[in-house]
């Protein structure tokens, strides 16, 4: 992250600027991802992506410190290490 911040052009880092695992997380969804229909819903699948999206909006304000990242979301650093790893979200 620390990179991105260094190579972005301007003052602020954009989705375009993030690495895909990250960027991802901030696919625009057609439905809510919290609704549920009749043909029902991954709910696993529904938990990683709203973990994966707000973990990287942690990362960008928290401009890649994962510590600083983690008490925005009120997880420990290890935590939200674990919770990167499972998620396919490693560094």
């Amino acid at each position: 992250m620390e990179r991105i911040v260094a190579l972005t052009e301007g003052n602020h880092v954009t989705l375009h600027d993030l690495p895909p695992n990250i960027s991802r997380a901030f696919g625009e969804r057609e439905e809510s991802p919290t609704r549920v229909t009749e043909e029902g819903v991954d709910l696993v699948k529904t938990i990683n992506d709203i973990e994966r999206k707000m973990i990287g909006e942690a990362l960008v304000l928290a401009q890649g410190v994962k510590a600083r990242a983690a008490v925005m979301l009120k997880l420990n650093r290890t935590t939200l290490v674990e919770k990167m790893k499972r998620l396919g979200m490693e560094q």
